[in-house]
């Protein structure tokens, strides 16, 4: 009898392991697919605000508004703000002076693949030219390296291609085993918190470059929540996270920690969606800033 119970008892523990080993290996095809599910959307409108701290907590930036994409080859969109705001830390303040400005920036982008060019009242172009052409691996700064739209993406794929590397067991742990309507979907919902280049967890190639050299540090941490529908398409995507810019030349502290969070909902998939590049004549790569 008591061998009988043995047995029964590894057979169990085999059968719970092997349960536990489906739902990762499901988890983590859900994960990993999630990227795929979308482009196979073809088109989808991205609603975004995300915002940055410093690492005393006050507002870096904030960037709000609305992303129609098409999903190709290459990838094109056309990006709406709503709201662009980045404060810029006074120069050698002056008694009495404050020790930063708050500057708002209307802003609207195209982007083309990895050329994206982008419209301001905040930017000082030659006569005739309402279009700043940025090539890969070209930004615009609006106030300081960390206020930069192109560096806190608001691109969903970008986070979603991070895990296409994702471990089965980091996988298994973010599915929470809830389920959440969103804009009428029934919604999985997971939280993928990973340790920014660490193996099986989040990849920092699909970054942009001038994201990977502004957060150096080798401590940035993502906590990344997808609801995911019936489908694999994302419905949802918030992100919070603590970026490590490196050694703090002032303080000498060997973390630089900025505050980033973000929410972005998908709607409108595979509703026309028609993004054209600005006319030649009206673009130029030259351009000064003027807050």
């Amino acid at each position: 009898m008591k061998a009988t119970r043995a047995l029964l008892a590894v057979a169990l523990i085999l059968a719970a392991g092997a349960c536990g080993d489906d739902a990762g290996e499901s988890a983590r095809k859900a994960v990993t697919g999630a990227a795929g599910a979308l482009r196979d959307a073809k088109t989808a409108t991205v609603h975004f605000d995300v915002k940055l701290l410093s690492p005393n907590l006050t507002d870096v930036a904030q960037w709000a508004g609305t992303s129609k994409v098409k999903y190709g080859d290459p990838d094109v969109s056309d990006t709406e703000y709503s709201r662009a705001s980045v404060v810029v830390p006074t120069l050698q303040p002056r008694p009495g002076q404050p020790l930063s400005s708050t500057y708002d920036i209307d802003l609207r982008e195209i982007s083309i693949g990895p050329v994206r060019y982008q419209k301001s009242s905040k930017l000082r172009l030659a006569a005739g030219k309402s279009w700043v052409k940025l090539p890969e691996g070209s930004y615009v700064h609006y106030g300081t390296d960390k206020a930069n739209p192109d560096l806190v993406v608001i691109d969903p794929q970008r986070y979603l291609k991070m895990l296409a590397n994702l471990s089965t067991g980091l996988a298994y742990s973010g599915d929470t085993g809830k389920t959440e309507t969103v804009d009428g979907a029934q919604t999985r919902v997971y939280r993928i918190d990973c340790t920014l280049g660490r193996s099986g967890g989040c990849d920092t190639g699909p970054l942009p470059a001038v994201f990977v050299s502004t957060f150096s540090g080798t401590d940035s941490q993502l906590s990344l929540t997808l609801w995911l529908d019936t489908d694999g398409r994302l419905r949802k995507l918030a992100v919070d996270g603590d970026l490590d810019a490196g050694p703090n030349s002032v303080t000498g502290e060997q973390k630089t920690i900025y505050k980033l969070t973000a929410t972005m909902t998908l709607t409108d998939f595979g509703k026309p969606v028609e993004v054209a590049e600005p006319p030649a004549d009206q673009t130029t790569t030259e351009h000064e800033l003027a807050l």
